[in-house]
């Protein structure tokens, strides 16, 4: 059975990053600024490289060429997540969401050609269109994880086999992008071939209650999701949450899930953070701020490489 928990975040009021409950894990708040947009955006890697030289929560990437070795993709809010297990090869899958002749929905996943790439494994992410990354631990123990986020749900996932080899995985999931997570739960097992065992964690985001969007979305989302992931707002509008229809999503019982999770992935445990990125000032929010005026943080899973520090 998936053991659900929440988690505060531990903030004061200078603060520029907050860690996460799993080791390695963290997130940068209101204070450190927009590290936004994703992918290769020149300004943005600098205000990044200043971040992380200035943070102390993730000491490996406090070093002189800390964005070599963080990796992030161009997130344009779908369905694709890159998978790095070899020099120079990025597997790639990819989900859509359809509706079949009888109307119900649908997630069909499959594997797109494998992508060669020179250079760098963090160069080619940041110029490649993708929602997500997952690392086999054996090939990329040194390399970072990241996605920005500003009400959206970074979905941080561990998964190991029954071999012993370990994936880690950093998912970037908002309404149009909700169903990333099965795609890289069957990403990872179709690499594996083995029996998984799984946790999962979502940083803060936009919660339920400060959610609320036009009914035909609701009603969108419910038939992908479930009826529980939508609810009735105080204002007589309708709410999404994303936090329920990734639970599903991870017990393999959303509606668009009609084939079910192979037997080999169990999921254990889903934390989340209570904290919403709307009514928490800590936080960016979109929505709460608005399109000319919002910010976008970072969500880092760190490598256990520690490298020279500044």
């Amino acid at each position: 059975m998936l053991q659900v928990k929440a988690f505060d975040l531990s903030v004061d009021s200078h603060d520029i990053i907050s860690s996460l409950p799993w080791e390695n894990c963290a997130i940068t708040l209101r204070n450190a600024g927009d590290l936004g947009p994703s992918g290769f955006d020149q300004q943005a890697m600098q205000r990044r490289n200043a971040l992380l030289a200035a943070q102390t929560i993730l000491p490996q990437l406090r070093t002189e060429h800390a964005l070599a070795h963080l990796l992030g993709c161009k997130q344009v809010h779908g369905l694709r997540v890159l998978m790095l297990c070899e020099p120079g090869i990025a597997r790639v899958f990819e989900g859509r969401l359809f509706l079949t002749d009888s109307g119900q929905s649908e997630l069909e996943i499959d594997e797109l050609p494998a992508l060669g790439y020179k250079g760098s494994s963090a160069g080619f992410c940041a110029s490649y269109q993708a929602d997500g990354i997952i690392l086999k631990e054996s090939f990329a123990a040194g390399l970072s994880l990241s996605v920005t986020v500003a009400d959206c749900m970074p979905l941080f996932v561990k998964a190991i086999d029954q071999e012993g080899k370990q994936w880690r995985a950093l998912l970037h999931s908002g309404w149009q992008s909700t169903g990333i997570l099965a795609v890289a739960l069957q990403a990872i097992a179709s690499a594996s071939q083995q029996a998984l065992s799984l946790s999962i964690m979502a940083g803060p985001a936009i919660a339920v209650q400060d959610y609320p969007i036009p009914f035909e979305r609701s009603r969108l989302f419910a038939q992908r999701f479930g009826e529980q992931t939508v609810s009735l707002a105080s204002d007589g509008r309708y709410a999404i949450s994303l936090l329920q229809a990734n639970i599903a999503l991870a017990q393999g019982q959303a509606n668009c899930q009609r084939r079910p999770f192979s037997q080999a992935i169990s999921v254990s445990s889903f934390q989340y953070a209570s904290d919403s990125t709307a009514s928490s000032g800590y936080l960016h929010s979109f929505r709460r701020d608005g399109a000319q005026s919002y910010g976008r943080m970072l969500a880092i899973f760190a490598g256990q490489a520690e490298q020279k520090p500044l």
